[in-house]
Parts: C-alpha cells; structure tokens; sequence
C-alpha cells in the first residue's frame, strides 16, 4: 500500500458571489496530494496529479447562510499583524 507524500501537495480556493449583491454564496477547497508508488517515489511537478497517477482528491464545498445580514467587528491590531 502507497503512502502520501506531503511534498506533492496542490491547494486552490474558489469564492462565488452574487451577481446583484456582490456578496459570497459559496467557498469551494480542492486539495491534491501526491500518493508513492510501490518504489516509494512520487511522480514530480503536475504529473503527481495526472490521470492515471495515484493522488488524493479532497473538495470541501461551503455555502454561506445569506438569509440574514450581519456585522462584522474591526479585526485586532495584533491579528491584524497575523494576517500581513
């Protein structure tokens, strides 16, 4: 059994948001990682993701609960910092 390989590793984010509101309906996470072969190696670069090379898939679909509005509070200087 082939273990992952956390090296080979692919992430993206996609944000929707609505037409008319501007505001986000929904985030979708895809994250890719590389599975070794049986040699214990792990194809490089984008081939570690092609079809036909064992990876790991994983998609998180989240959908922001638009039906009521809210307010958000000014983030702390110091997780202000955090974020930079």
């Amino acid at each position: 059994m082939s273990s992952v390989d956390k090296t080979q590793a692919r992430s993206s984010i996609e944000i929707v948001f609505n037409k008319e509101t501007f505001h986000p309906t929904s985030l979708e996470m895809t994250v890719l990682i590389g599975r070794k072969n049986a040699q214990g190696r792990t194809a490089k670069g984008d081939a570690a993701f092609s079809d036909g090379v064992e990876h790991v898939a994983f998609t998180y679909t989240y959908n922001f609960d638009t039906s009521k509005p809210i307010s958000f509070e000014p983030i702390p200087a110091k997780a202000r910092q955090l974020l930079k």
